[in-house]
């Protein structure tokens, strides 16, 4: 039986610490928890990360291999 007597406060999930306002978010993957603190710098990480992905997928699409964009050697 779940009681909810801590809604609105501070929780610990094995040694991750929850504070009411963190965003989390799962998934097929995981979980992911984001402390409201530290969201706007999360936020822009992701947002460059998904930048540069779409640069990637550009130059695979126009015929480049992944050796290339990554600059990986080709042996």
């Amino acid at each position: 039986r779940v009681l909810f007597r801590s809604l609105g406060k501070a929780l610990s999930i094995g040694d991750i610490r929850i504070e009411p306002g963190d965003l989390v978010r799962g998934d097929a993957d995981g979980v992911c928890v984001v402390p409201l603190a530290r969201f706007d710098e999360v936020m822009k990480k992701s947002q460059e990360r998904d930048t540069k992905e779409a640069g990637v997928m550009d130059r695979l699409r126009k015929g480049e291999t992944t050796m290339a964009v990554y600059g990986w050697p080709m042996k």
